[in-house]
């Protein structure tokens, strides 16, 4: 039939439907409506208006799509009585169907399908209504802010499909709020569980000790950079690294450490390196940085000059 659909006339259509209307086949009685039924029905809308009482929801659901193929206004008020139904696809093909014959009452009827809290299947056709109706103003977002915080991934996979869609990702700011935060919990504790660089991190008296082992490189920068964001924001010590395990520092390594100097020298901090090999300690003077670090051999020294 979906082959067939390229080839019929109208008349020819009229008789496949005719045809195979009765039969008690629900997949070829919804297969039938989609892709015959708006054949057959460019002269006699009639034809498909009997399917939109079948019993099964997927022919209902089909029916609906037919008919708005044809862009008659004819069908608004048959449409709207099945803003209601029962099934999540029959009520998000009339929601989708009258917004595209310019009836403009989507929102109220996606609020409601969006407070079917226990049931996903209606939350996820009401996300991909308003993806097909494509809107991007005020009320849409704030109808799909009414699913940020969904547990279901399926809905979450149409939700991501839909922004992208209509195409203002950069507009809306539960993404920092939800999407954001959850996507960088992630990406951190992957980081962290899989990073060539280990740390270690000590309270002292008068300073924050962190111990490196391994290697700062692209491979390793964003471990490092998280931890050293955290140790910004989170206290007003000064910092001390511990570099004696410091195998290798790459030129992104030795970036990042020079940004983070500059970053606590703005705010009155230091950061001190010790135990640096001649080979790392040779890196930062070729990349112009060792004077922005206080280096001392030992920890002993950094305690004994500024502690």
């Amino acid at each position: 039939m979906i082959v067939l659909k390229y080839f019929l006339a109208e008349n020819k259509a009229k008789e496949i439907m005719r045809r195979f209307s009765k039969t008690p086949d629900d997949r070829i009685r919804a297969t039938l409506v989609k892709h015959i039924g708006p054949v057959a029905a460019k002269g006699t809308p009639d034809l498909l208006n009997r399917f939109l009482s079948d019993k099964d929801d997927r022919v209902r659901a089909n029916t609906i799509e037919a008919l708005e193929r044809l862009s008659s206004k004819r069908f608004i008020r048959v449409f709207s009585r099945f803003q209601s139904d029962k099934n999540n696809r029959v009520r998000a093909n009339v929601i989708k169907t009258l917004f595209n014959l310019g009836e403009r009452v989507h929102y109220s009827s996606l609020k409601e399908m969006l407070s079917f809290y226990d049931d996903p299947s209606m939350r996820i056709s009401a996300v991909w209504a308003i993806g097909e109706i494509g809107q991007a103003d005020k009320h849409c977002l704030e109808l799909l802010n009414m699913v940020v915080k969904d547990t279901n991934e399926k809905l979450h996979g149409n939700l991501k499909l839909v922004l992208k869609k209509i195409g203002v990702v950069h507009e809306l700011e539960f993404l920092r709020v939800k999407f954001k935060d959850d996507i960088k919990k992630q990406i951190k504790d992957k980081i962290i569980r899989t990073t060539e660089l280990k740390m270690y991190q000590f309270k002292k008296e008068k300073y924050i000790l962190i111990r490196l082992l391994g290697t700062i490189t692209v491979d390793t920068f964003l471990s490092l950079r998280l931890r050293l964001q955290d140790l910004e924001s989170e206290n007003d010590n000064d910092i001390v690294i511990d570099f004696t395990d410091v195998e290798y520092v790459d030129s992104s390594g030795a970036s990042l450490l020079s940004n983070f100097a500059k970053k606590l020298d703005r705010k009155g901090r230091f950061l001190f390196l010790f135990g640096l090999s001649n080979r790392v300690l040779e890196i930062f003077q070729l990349t112009g940085i060792d004077y922005l670090f206080k280096i001392f051999p030992t920890e002993k020294q950094v305690q004994e000059t500024f502690f």
